[in-house]
């Protein structure tokens, strides 16, 4: 059984590899998927839903803490944080 690239599965295990990269220090890499998790679950499950958010939120930290003020301004207008 194949789930889909926007499957809540997928979108989960890519998540977790984010985390992964980012305790190795591995940052942009890191960036890059929670963009394409939030992005996932932006698409599947509607920016007002509370997983949506608590990406959102997760990718604005990770933004704050690596000089990505502007996009983080951005994610936090859209998604209301």
């Amino acid at each position: 059984e194949q789930l889909g690239a926007s499957h809540p599965d997928t979108l989960g295990s890519v998540y977790n590899l984010a985390g992964c990269l980012q305790k190795a220090g591995r940052v942009e890499e890191a960036t890059s998927l929670f963009r394409r998790e939030l992005e996932g679950c932006a698409a599947s499950l509607g920016d007002e839903d509370k997983g949506t958010i608590f990406s959102a939120r997760n990718l604005v930290l990770l933004l704050d803490q690596t000089e990505g003020t502007e996009e983080a301004r951005q994610l936090r207008a859209r998604f209301r944080l």
